[in-house]
Order: structure tokens, then sequence, then C-alpha cells
């Protein structure tokens, strides 16, 4: 990660919004208490982290919203919007939680790139969902295919 930091940072908006979707309101109401359980499942180290948030907080003020309970709308929206998965092998199209459009569209040619992989390499599961977007006339899946069955 310190090679290549963005990592880092989808990860950790990734867990903040996704893996744990509360943790805003609880971060919101000042329940570091809350946080931590909701991250480690106890309250070990409380102590320390409430020690590094009174360090920390003056150093954030300047950041956040001007009074509580103000709202950064823009960002407030973008981080809330929920979208349906961008990936042609995508089950259905109920929104899923991400951090917003971007994260979706790594999400999606991650997830293409994945499967255009297994299906190259035979895995019957793979070729099903790439035949399925063949089916629909989506280029890169028939050119998949005919290499595939081609060969």
């Amino acid at each position: 990660m310190r090679e290549n930091p963005r990592w880092g940072f989808l990860a950790a908006a990734w867990y903040w919004t996704v893996a744990r979707p509360d943790l805003n309101a609880l971060a919101d109401a000042d329940d570091l208490a809350g946080v931590t359980r909701a991250i480690n499942g106890g309250l070990n180290g409380l102590d320390d982290r409430r020690a590094r948030l009174a360090r920390c907080k003056p150093l954030g003020a300047s950041l956040l919203p001007p009074k509580k309970g103000a709202t950064m709308p823009i960002t407030d929206t973008e981080l809330s919007k929920r979208f349906a998965s961008r990936s042609i092998f995508r089950a259905g199209d109920d929104p899923v939680d991400t951090l917003a459009g971007f994260i979706l569209n790594i999400d999606a040619r991650q997830h293409e790139e994945y499967i255009f992989e297994m299906a190259a390499a035979g895995d019957a599961d793979a070729l099903d969902l790439v035949r399925r977007e063949a089916a629909k006339g989506e280029p890169r899946c028939v050119a998949l295919l005919a290499d595939h069955e081609g060969a």
C-alpha cells in the first residue's frame, strides 16, 4: 500500500461504506466505543483510541462542516448513492453499496477481467456467463467464444 496508496484508500472507503455501513452514523454521533465495537467486536485499545482521537480532532476541524449537523451536500450525495453493478456479468440490477460510481467501474472491470480469464481457462460457470452476454451481442464475449470454441 505504500507503493500505491490509492488501493489503501479504496479499501478503507469500501470497509467504511459497505462492510460497516453504520460507522458513519457512529462517528457522526461521536460514539468512539460504538465505532470500536463495530470494527473490533469489543473495546480493546479504547483508551489509546480516545487519546489519539483527542489529538487528531483539532487537526481535522477545518475539514468538517462548519457547524454540528451541517452537511456537505455534494459529498454526502455522492457517497450515499446506490447504483446497480456495471459488470456485464452482474446477477441483477439491484443497487449495491459502493463509495461512488468510480468504484463501481473498478469493481465491474475487475469482475469482467476475472470472468474473461476464467472463461479463457475453460471454467464452465464463467463460460456460461460469457455465452449469456455473447447472446446479447457483447463483442468481447463473442470474440472470446469464437477463440475458445474455435480452438
